[in-house]
C-alpha cells in the first residue's frame, strides 16, 4: 500500500489516538510522514526473547482518558506505577500530586499503593561482573567561549541564594553489548546533563559512528563553548539542533534524546523527544518528571537521518527545585524495569546518598529486575496492554543498554 494513502487512511480511521501520538500533520509534511514507515522500532529484548523489528504506520496506541479536568490540568491514571498523575498540556509539566488552586475532587479511582520494599530477585542469566563506567559531573565544571547562538533568548536571573547541585552518571551496556559500549550515551558537565537512547531496530550501517553517541559528543562540545550553564528551554532544543544537524550528516542510527539544565534560578529546565526519563524526587516520593512521547508502543520520538521527528517536537518539563531534591534522568532502560515509586524508596532507602553511589544503586536494580522472570515491571506491564506475546503474563524484565545520571540537590 502506498504509505501516503496509508497515513491518510489512519486519519480518517484513527484521528483521535493518530492526534493523542503528538504526531500532527500540521506539524510535518507529507514527505515527513512517508519517513515514519522506515524510523527504527525497539526490539523486545528480554529473556524471553532477542529479535528486530521495523515500525509501520498501521498501529497506534488509544489515547489516554483523562479522569478529570481543571483549566490546563488534566487528571490521568498511570496503570504501571499504580498512581494519578497530572498533567498541563500547556507547558508540559507532570506532578503525582494535585497542581495547587485546582479542583479535582470529582475522582474517584483509587491507584493501588506500591510495594514500600523492592524485593530482592536473583537473575535468570549470568552476565559479566565486570562494574559499570561511572563518571562524575560535578569535577567537570563548564568553560570556553560564549555560543552566538539564541541572542534573542529571554536570560535567566539568577536567585539570591543558588542551589548547589552535584551530578554523577553510569552507564552499563547491555550484557551482549559490553565488548564495544553499547548504544546508550550520556554527558554531564555540573547541572547541564543529557541522556541519549540508541535505537536498536534502526538501521545502520558500519564504520559510522552511533547517533546516540554523536549527539552526546556534539551537545557537550556545544554546551562547553559557553559561559553559562543556566540553559532556557529553547536553548536546550536549539543546541540539541545543532547537535542533531551534525549526527544527521556524520552518524548512522536512530536515537531518542533529553537534555536537561539547572539554572541560576534554581528551575530545572528539561526537553526530552522519545522515551527517556527525568523524574524528581522530593522528600522521599516522586514529585514530577518529563512525559514520554511515542509514535505508539516501543517506537518512540527519535532522532535520526531518516526519522520524521525533530528537536522542535519535543515535550519540555519546568520544575522549581528545593534543598533535598534528587533528579533522577535515564534511558527506558532504567524506567522499563523500576517504576516512579520504586525508585523513590530505592534513593530514600539508601544509606549513601551521593550522586555516584545512588546512580550505581539504582542502574544495578535496574539490571537485576531487567533479567528476572518474575518481576512485575513497568514494561512486562504496557507489553501485556499492548498484546507482546512475550509477555501475555504481564510479567519480566527488559534487559537493555542502561543509562543514568543522578543530581543531588542542596
Amino acid at each position: 500500500m502506498n504509505v501516503l494513502f496509508a497515513a491518510f487512511l489512519i486519519l480518517a480511521s484513527h484521528p483521535s489516538s493518530y492526534l493523542a501520538s503528538g504526531f500532527h500533520p500540521s506539524l510535518h509534511s507529507l514527505n515527513r510522514l512517508q519517513k515514519v514507515s522506515q524510523i527504527g522500532q525497539k526490539p523486545h529484548q528480554s529473556w524471553r526473547s532477542s529479535f528486530t523489528t521495523t515500525c509501520t504506520i498501521t498501529t497506534l496506541n488509544a489515547a489516554p482518558v483523562a479522569l478529570a479536568k481543571s483549566n490546563e490540568w488534566a487528571a490521568y491514571l498511570d496503570e504501571a506505577n499504580n498512581c494519578i498523575y497530572y498533567f498541563n498540556s500547556n507547558t508540559g509539566e507532570s506532578l503525582w500530586e494535585p497542581p495547587k488552586g485546582e479542583d479535582f475532587s470529582s475522582i474517584t479511582v483509587q491507584p493501588v499503593k506500591p510495594a514500600k520494599t523492592i524485593p530482592e530477585i536473583k537473575p535468570a542469566l549470568t552476565v559479566d561482573k565486570e562494574g559499570p563506567v561511572i563518571t562524575d559531573g560535578a569535577s567537570n565544571p563548564i568553560s570556553a567561549m560564549m555560543s552566538p547562538l539564541l541572542k534573542k533568548s529571554k536570560p535567566i536571573s539568577p536567585t539570591s541564594i543558588p542551589l548547589r547541585v552535584e551530578s554523577s552518571s553510569v552507564v552499563l551496556p547491555h550484557p551482549e553489548k559490553r565488548s564495544w559500549g553499547g548504544e546508550d550515551a550520556i554527558f554531564s558537565r555540573g547541572g547541564v546533563f543529557g541522556v541519549f537512547d540508541g535505537v536498536s531496530g534502526a538501521e545502520k550501517q558500519e564504520g559510522m559512528a552511533l547517533y546516540s553517541k554523536t549527539l552526546a559528543a556534539e551537545m557537550e562540545k556545544e554546551v562547553a563553548r559557553r559561559r553559562d550553564s543556566s540553559f532556557t528551554l529553547r536553548q536546550l532544543s536549539d543546541i540539541l539542533t545543532v547537535a542533531t544537524e551534525v549526527a544527521d550528516d556524520m552518524a548512522t542510527g536512530a536515537s531518542t534524546a533529553l537534555a536537561g539544565s539547572v539554572g541560576s534560578d534554581n528551575r530545572l529546565r528539561v526537553v526530552s523527544l522519545g522515551d527517556c526519563v527525568t523524574l524528581v524526587i522530593r522528600n522521599g516520593r516522586p514529585y514530577t518528571r518529563s512525559k514520554d512521547i511515542l509514535h505508539y508502543f516501543d517506537c518512540p520520538f527519535q532522532l535520526g537521518d531518516v526519522s520524521p521527528d525533530r528537536p522542535k517536537d519535543a515535550t519540555t518539563l519546568t520544575v522549581q527545585l528545593v534543598e533535598g531534591d534528587v533528579v533522577v534522568s535515564g534511558s527506558d532502560g532504567i524506567f522499563d524495569n523500576i517504576s516512579d515509586a520504586d525508585i523513590a524508596s530505592l534513593v530514600a532507602s539508601t544509606p549513601n546518598k551521593s550522586p555516584s553511589n545512588l546512580a550505581k544503586v539504582i542502574t544495578d536494580q535496574s539490571r537485576l529486575l531487567s533479567l528476572s522472570e518474575s518481576a512485575k515491571t513497568p514494561y512486562a506491564i504496557e507489553a501485556k496492554k499492548n498484546k507482546i506475546k512475550e509477555y501475555s503474563d504481564g510479567v519480566g524484565g527488559k534487559v537493555d543498554d542502561v543509562c543514568c545520571v543522578v543530581l543531588k540537590v542542596s
